[in-house]
């Protein structure tokens, strides 16, 4: 048997990952096809994937039988290839890599074929052997291509597969989950501010949020695990923050603080705070992680801190690059990815100090790349920073306006691919590290 344009082991990943959790059925099925599984097996398996999956899950309990009393399955071990199968699965691959790298090999072997057929031909008319080939080398090209589709189809398979199709994650803030409407898996969501905004501690309360129910990994390229977790006592347990640094925590403090511990061990958040982070090393993690842990969802603090691969590159391509990249790993992976960002100085320059997306430091890619663009905005940050002279005759103005914004937070959704933009209110607690929403529409 001409073995050299198959893959076995591409074949047993797909069919063992789709045993393992259907979900990864639906990503191929409309691009994926009997015919190009080259072993006999594989494409029984698969054509009976396609029966099962219209009525009920397709797992190792409900293919029991067919494995079992398959004749054709019963020379490669019958009901216990599906744990050899099983084996080879992971939920982390890219199923769609491996489907077209199948589609490729058909096609080598599709072509082999023509090619052997056109041979056996050769006495035919020359224009007709052209004729033959083009078509068939055609059709050959047209199975990678994705062809158009009436409207009404697509709306049809957009209702039937939603609810198994689509994971969407809340990031734990009420109003702000039902504005953004969910960040679907494969997403990338920016989170930007200026330095000291607030972003980091948004981040964190994100996570928090998140690692209830999900794996979460927080990359801090800044700060470490250390001071990471100080904020999650802090913010958990209302404890000043210098006291437990330092300390000096009183009794009622020091049982805050124990009580807080109890509520973080439950969390499923793991901290890496490598401070060289490159793209390559994020890829490493979730793989290693990804053993032990379901990972849903990667928080970077924050995107320019990351180190670029490719150092010849100017600084805006270097960022181009790691948010592309970042992008990829959120797709590569079926997970979203969190990444702040800092912003630019241009709302220095503005009377109105409210961010827009042009300023998003360093590259456009980031507005162009992002599934979710958020900005943290506190009108008390840039008035601290402009305080008045008490003599000065707008000293009263400044006042005025400065203690009405003290502890107000905008949360600004200011680019949503799946949903709806605009604003939540939020309170601002920096001494806990703590956001809480205002109110919810």
């Amino acid at each position: 048997m001409d073995t050299r344009f198959s893959n076995q082991e591409a074949e047993q990943v797909i069919l063992g990952t789709i045993i393992m959790n259907n979900i990864f059925y639906y990503r191929i099925a409309d691009l994926l096809e009997e015919k190009h599984f080259y072993f006999e097996e594989h494409k029984l398996i698969w054509k009976r994937f396609k029966d099962v999956i219209q009525e009920r899950i397709a797992n190792e309990v409900t293919l029991k039988d067919f494995f079992a009393n398959k004749e054709e399955l019963k020379p490669i071990g019958g009901i216990n290839y599906i744990n050899q199968l099983k084996l080879q699965a992971t939920g982390i691959i890219d199923i769609k890599d491996y489907s077209i790298t199948l589609i490729k090999l058909w096609q080598k072997r599709e072509l082999k074929r023509v090619l052997e057929e056109s041979m056996d031909n050769l006495e035919d008319d020359f224009n007709a052997i052209k004729d033959n080939l083009d078509d068939e080398i055609g059709n050959l090209s047209f199975a990678l291509s994705k062809e158009p589709r009436k409207i009404g189809d697509i709306a049809k398979e957009i209702i039937e597969a939603e609810h198994t199709q689509k994971e969407l994650i809340d990031i734990g803030f009420s109003g702000s989950d039902k504005l953004i409407g969910g960040v679907a898996l494969g997403n990338l969501f920016i989170l930007a501010g200026r330095s000291s905004s607030g972003k980091t501690t948004m981040c964190l309360n994100i996570a928090r949020n998140l690692a209830k129910n999900d794996g979460v990994i927080f990359f801090s390229i800044e700060v470490n695990d250390s001071s990471l977790v100080r904020k999650f006592i802090t913010e958990q347990g209302s404890i000043n923050p210098y006291r437990l640094k330092k300390g000096l925590m009183n009794q009622s403090e020091l049982q805050a603080a124990q009580e807080s511990i109890k509520v973080i061990n439950q969390s499923k958040m793991i901290i890496d705070d490598d401070s060289s982070l490159t793209l390559t090393k994020i890829r490493s993690r979730i793989k290693r992680l990804s053993n032990k842990h379901l990972i849903k969802v990667i928080c970077i603090d924050y995107l320019q801190l990351m180190t670029p691969e490719g150092k010849d590159f100017s600084r805006e391509q270097q960022i181009s690059k790691i948010v592309v990249g970042l992008k990829s790993i959120a797709r590569e992976f079926n997970i979203v990815v969190i990444a702040l960002s800092q912003l630019s100085r241009a709302t220095d320059s503005r009377d109105n100090k409210r961010p827009i997306l042009s300023d998003l430091r360093d590259s456009g890619a980031i507005e162009q790349a992002a599934d979710v663009v958020a900005f943290v905005h506190r009108d008390e940050y840039y008035l601290e920073r402009e305080r008045e002279p008490e003599h000065s005759k707008y000293y009263e103005e400044w006042l005025r306006l400065y203690n009405a914004s003290k502890g107000k937070a905008d949360f600004i959704i200011a680019k949503n691919r799946d949903g709806q933009i605009g604003d939540v209110k939020f309170n601002f607690d920096g001494q806990f590290s703590r956001f809480t929403e205002e109110f919810i529409n």
